[in-house]
């Protein structure tokens, strides 16, 4: 991993029709996610999915060794 390595994060402005549309698209997401969590029985397909991913793109040991707890320990159920 290069620890130097920067990213600037683009600041759009809140009535830019782009940023009106990544606002929409990051609450529709965000709160699709917390309905499914809060479902009786929860739906962890989409956190599953997220977690997934999250483990595609990282060489973090610890994110490795949580994601297989935690997809392991749903399987079970």
């Amino acid at each position: 991993m290069n620890c130097d390595y920067y990213m600037e994060e683009k600041v759009l402005p809140p009535s830019s029709l782009e940023g009106k549309v990544k606002e929409t698209v990051h609450n529709a997401f965000w709160d699709h996610l917390k309905e499914q969590l809060s479902a009786t029985p929860p739906d962890f397909s989409c956190a599953l999915e997220l977690l997934k991913e999250i483990k595609e793109v990282s060489d973090l040991p610890f994110v490795n060794v949580k994601f297989l707890d935690i997809s392991s320990s749903l399987e079970c159920q």
